[in-house]
Protein backbone atom coordinates (compact mmCIF):
# COMPACT_ATOMS: atom_id res chain seq x y z
CA UNK A 1 0.00 0.00 0.00
CA UNK A 2 1.06 3.48 -1.05
CA UNK A 3 -0.08 6.53 0.24
CA UNK A 4 1.14 10.20 -0.14
CA UNK A 5 0.46 12.98 2.09
CA UNK A 6 0.73 17.10 2.12
CA UNK A 7 2.97 18.65 4.46
CA UNK A 8 -0.14 18.97 6.75
CA UNK A 9 -1.20 14.99 6.63
CA UNK A 10 3.03 14.73 6.55
CA UNK A 11 3.85 16.14 10.02
CA UNK A 12 1.04 13.70 11.57
CA UNK A 13 2.39 10.40 9.98
CA UNK A 14 6.03 11.41 10.76
CA UNK A 15 5.05 11.50 14.49
CA UNK A 16 4.09 7.69 14.66
CA UNK A 17 4.72 4.10 14.18
CA UNK A 18 1.44 3.33 12.19
CA UNK A 19 2.78 -0.47 10.59
CA UNK A 20 6.20 -2.54 11.80
CA UNK A 21 6.81 -2.76 7.65
CA UNK A 22 6.30 1.28 7.21
CA UNK A 23 8.77 3.14 4.91
CA UNK A 24 8.56 6.78 4.59
CA UNK A 25 10.11 8.95 2.06
CA UNK A 26 10.45 12.10 1.92
CA UNK A 27 8.87 14.22 -1.33
CA UNK A 28 9.18 17.87 -2.30
CA UNK A 29 7.41 20.63 -0.59
CA UNK A 30 7.06 18.72 2.88
CA UNK A 31 5.11 15.82 1.47
CA UNK A 32 5.62 11.82 2.38
CA UNK A 33 5.26 8.59 0.97
CA UNK A 34 4.07 6.02 2.94
CA UNK A 35 4.33 2.61 1.97
CA UNK A 36 3.14 -0.57 4.41
CA UNK A 37 2.86 -3.97 3.18
CA UNK A 38 -0.29 -5.38 4.63
CA UNK A 39 -2.80 -7.96 4.17
CA UNK A 40 -6.20 -6.32 4.71
CA UNK A 41 -7.28 -3.26 3.19
CA UNK A 42 -10.15 -2.23 4.94
CA UNK A 43 -8.15 -0.64 7.99
CA UNK A 44 -6.10 1.53 6.21
CA UNK A 45 -9.19 2.41 3.94
CA UNK A 46 -10.39 3.98 7.32
CA UNK A 47 -6.63 5.01 7.88
CA UNK A 48 -6.39 7.09 5.44
CA UNK A 49 -9.53 8.19 4.59
CA UNK A 50 -9.33 9.80 8.31
CA UNK A 51 -6.89 12.24 7.06
CA UNK A 52 -9.33 13.33 4.67
CA UNK A 53 -7.67 15.48 1.87
CA UNK A 54 -4.72 15.62 2.99
CA UNK A 55 -4.25 11.91 1.88
CA UNK A 56 -3.61 10.27 -1.72
CA UNK A 57 -3.90 6.92 -2.20
CA UNK A 58 -1.47 5.44 -4.79
CA UNK A 59 -1.59 2.13 -4.54
CA UNK A 60 -3.10 -0.91 -5.02
CA UNK A 61 -5.99 0.11 -7.57
CA UNK A 62 -8.19 -1.78 -5.79
CA UNK A 63 -7.83 0.44 -2.24
CA UNK A 64 -8.01 3.94 -4.66
CA UNK A 65 -11.37 2.32 -5.84
CA UNK A 66 -12.66 2.10 -2.27
CA UNK A 67 -11.33 5.55 -0.79
CA UNK A 68 -12.78 6.92 -4.02
CA UNK A 69 -16.50 5.35 -3.46
CA UNK A 70 -16.52 6.07 0.05
CA UNK A 71 -15.68 9.62 -0.96
CA UNK A 72 -18.54 9.71 -3.46
CA UNK A 73 -20.97 8.56 -0.81
CA UNK A 74 -19.99 10.98 1.42
CA UNK A 75 -20.47 13.78 -0.55
CA UNK A 76 -23.67 12.66 -2.20
CA UNK A 77 -25.00 12.52 1.90
CA UNK A 78 -24.30 16.46 1.50
CA UNK A 79 -25.14 17.23 -1.61
CA UNK A 80 -28.52 18.72 -0.36
CA UNK A 81 -27.01 21.28 1.81
CA UNK A 82 -25.06 23.20 -1.35
CA UNK A 83 -28.07 25.28 -2.47
CA UNK A 84 -29.18 26.36 1.38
Amino acid sequence: MVVDFDAWGADDVRSRRWHSSQELTELPGGQLRVSMRLNSLEEVEGWALGFGDHAEVIQPQELKERVEQTARRITAKYEKYADG
